[in-house]
């Protein structure tokens, strides 16, 4: 299941289409719901649903003759914009779609003003992830009143504040009848934290760590076909699509068979679109080799994984994480890279000692803010389990480290106690004499699949193409709530933030 697809047409039965009497409407959002468009829609989408014109609440709108649509969270600034609206009738009807509940004392009395409901208080950043509009608790009530799920809540933070919450928002949908079965385990950053400070080479992954992408919401199949790509594999991924382009346009030069010609001019739209991404894509993996090379990634890389796994790429035992990573501070690398080596290597678990740490303050001119931020890792790795075993199966050298997710989704899918176990206390809302239905309300195929929900503080890329790849291959449907999805720089700026 898509998430973006499904939300889009929600949006667009729920929203777009208030009423048949009318044909062509004004839109008008709010800054919250914006927020809910922004990653599910383009503005041509929107426009193609008899949409006149789009405006935002918060800014000076000229009369128009013509229905209007609100897609609004209601607030008291909301509530008076649209009580002017009505009073200066700007426009003909007024349709106000609400995502949050408000008292009949907060609706406006009118003729021509109609209210509607609609639990949307979530955010669809992927295909399977969603982050708050409003709060966790809210976001995933609407989740999973909009699939129709009922969670055996587990948690497996260190903390219980937040599974005490959701276990409330879990209990009220007990009662319904209508509601399919469904697990929901909590997890906090430190499950793994290895994983949001070390570079991985899958084309998405990268372009965003190296902050060289300007779109996040391209549906485009060629970006669908390579995102997930180790770099190395992409150029002669999108040279091949090259060629065959050149191929076809030197078809048309010799062809002389009019059915044939024809059959390519009829091609020609889509090959356009094609063209246009391939040479965009091929510019953006050539900017994304370039800074590697520059930053010397490769050679970064080696240590990253060394002091991840454990392991060199030979299989033996690495035990030179503080010489090595005392061996870059000197030389010219980027300072961030250098940062990030010395936070992995306290994450997994050693302890700098107070010379050490002196030394650190003066080669990379430690703030206080950076300092802090050793001491939340120091109390974040106490509930951290490092994968101790080896792993030789791997096609590239700097490419060995596996996200514990894929431990934690894995060993979940094949009913095994997880490795997770330890890490605390595990709790669940889950009743013993309770059988578990497998069976999923949106899934029309006859093997239907089950649905998992995680809970993450923060996400990174990697994780997210993990999460979208076990759920094709295994028999869940897997989606993850989160508060952000991080860059290992946007992460560094969470631990500066976060109070643990």
């Amino acid at each position: 299941m898509n998430l973006k697809e499904m939300m889009r047409d929600k949006i667009v039965k729920d929203v777009l289409r208030p009423s048949s009497e009318d044909e062509w409407h004004v839109f008008v959002y709010n800054a919250s719901t914006a927020r809910i468009l922004t990653y599910i829609f383009t503005k041509t989408q929107i426009l193609s649903n008899e949409i006149l014109s789009m405006q935002r609440l918060e800014l000076k709108r000229d009369p128009i003759p013509y229905p209007a649509i609100y897609f609004v969270t209601h607030c008291k600034e909301t509530y008076k914009a649209i009580k002017k609206d009505v009073k200066n009738k700007i426009y003909t009807k007024y349709y106000v779609v609400h995502t949050n509940r408000i008292n009949e004392n907060d609706k406006i009395i009118g003729e021509n003003i109609f209210y509607k409901y609609v639990d949307i208080n979530f955010v669809v950043i992927n295909e399977r992830i969603f982050t708050g509009l409003n709060g966790v608790g809210d976001a995933i009530r609407s989740f999973s009143s909009i699939l129709k799920l009922r969670f055996n809540v587990i948690n497996l933070r260190a903390d219980t504040d937040l599974y005490e919450q959701l276990k409330t928002c879990s209990s009220t949908s007990e009662s319904r009848n209508e509601y399919y079965n469904s697990d929901l385990i909590v997890l906090d950053r430190s499950f793994d934290m290895i994983v949001p400070l070390i570079h991985f080479f899958n084309f998405e992954s990268l372009i965003h760590d190296l902050n060289l992408c300007e779109n996040n919401t391209d549906e485009s199949p060629l970006y669908r076909e390579i995102r997930y790509m180790h770099i190395a594999d992409t150029n002669s991924v999108l040279n091949s699509k090259a060629q065959k382009l050149v191929e076809g346009m030197k078809k048309i030069d010799k062809k002389t068979d009019i059915n044939e010609i024809h059959k390519l001019v009829l091609e020609a739209p889509e090959n356009i679109k094609l063209k246009e991404s391939v040479n965009r894509y091929i510019n953006l993996a050539e900017d994304t080799l370039n800074l590697f090379e520059k930053e010397q990634l490769n050679y970064i890389a080696t240590f990253e994984q060394n002091i991840s796994t454990g392991y060199d790429n030979k299989g033996n035992r690495y035990h030179g994480g503080l010489k090595d990573v005392f061996g870059i501070l000197n030389q010219k690398i980027r300072r961030e890279n250098k940062f990030r080596l010395v936070l992995l290597l306290l994450s997994t678990h050693y302890d700098f000692q107070t010379n050490e740490v002196t030394k650190l303050k003066e080669k990379l001119m430690l703030t206080d803010q950076e300092i802090k931020i050793f001491e939340k890792l120091k109390t974040m790795r106490k509930n951290f389990n490092k994968r101790k075993e080896y792993n030789s199966k791997f096609t590239y050298e700097i490419s060995r480290y596996d996200p514990l997710l894929h431990d934690l989704l894995r060993a979940f899918v094949q009913n095994k106690n997880n490795r997770f176990s330890n890490l605390v206390k595990r709790e669940t809302t889950e009743k013993k004499e309770s059988l578990r239905k497998s069976s999923f309300v949106f899934m029309k195929h006859e093997a239907k699949k089950k649905t998992l929900v995680l809970y993450i503080d923060v996400v990174t890329y990697p994780e997210m193409m993990l999460i979208n790849q076990m759920s094709e291959k295994s028999s869940y449907e897997i989606f993850v709530c989160t508060n952000q999805v991080v860059t290992p720089k946007e992460y560094l700026k969470w631990l500066g933030e976060i109070k643990i």
